[in-house]
This record gives C-alpha cells, structure tokens and sequence, in this order.
C-alpha cells in the first residue's frame, strides 16, 4: 500500500503566516523520514489541499493520512474539511483516506505554553 501524508493548514495571505507553516513541514518531514509528506492549504494561498489529492491521485497512492493543522475544532475542522474528504471517497472509492483529529487541547501543548511563559 503507497501512503502519504497531507498537512493540512487553513492558508493566509500573510508571507510570514505561509512560511511557518512550510517550516513546520520541513520539521515533520525531517522528524519522519519514512513517511512520504506535503504540505497543503485549504484556502488563500497554494498549495491547494484539493491540488494536492489530486497529484496524490496521479501518483498512484491508495491511502492518504490528512493531519489538520488546526489548533481548534471551528467550521473548517467540523465541516469543511470532512465535506471536502467525503466528496473525494465519494470520486475515488478505491483510495483510504483518513482525517486524524487537529490539534486541540494537548498536554504537550500546556508545556510548549509553559516554556513561552517561563522564557520571559
């Protein structure tokens, strides 16, 4: 089975906003060498996370883990984002794909917290 991972962040206009993000790629990506990862967006800048599954799909991968860079569980997370994978098993339902909970309330993220705080 061909894997791939999509991170999927909400999108900006904003450069700098645009560039976190691709760093936080390039971190995962290096972090898990074994796994195949993109970067997508789901709005206002490129690349497209629809763009994305596509050359996925042209690719020839049958399984596809998308992970939501979201902090919070709002309309994109809730709705928009499993409307869009929903519509996508519905065009290609010979391909798994999977939508892994954002990132939400998380102990690692109480000490992330912490560490901005203590740093002052």
């Amino acid at each position: 089975m061909k894997k791939i991972v999509i991170l999927l962040g909400h999108g900006s206009r904003n450069v700098d906003s645009i560039n976190e993000q691709k760093e936080l790629y390039k971190l995962i990506a290096a972090a898990m060498p074994d796994y195949e990862i993109r970067n997508a967006f789901l709005q206002l800048c490129s690349p497209k996370f629809e763009n994305i599954l596509n050359e996925v799909i042209e690719a020839n991968y049958n399984s596809i883990i998308v992970v939501p860079i979201f902090l919070f569980a709002g309309n994109h997370v809730q709705s928009d984002i499993p409307e869009i994978i929903t519509d996508f098993k519905e065009k290609h339902p010979n391909i798994e794909i999977v939508l892994t909970k954002h990132i939400g309330a998380d102990n690692k993220l109480v000490e992330l917290v912490q560490q901005r705080i203590l740093n002052i």
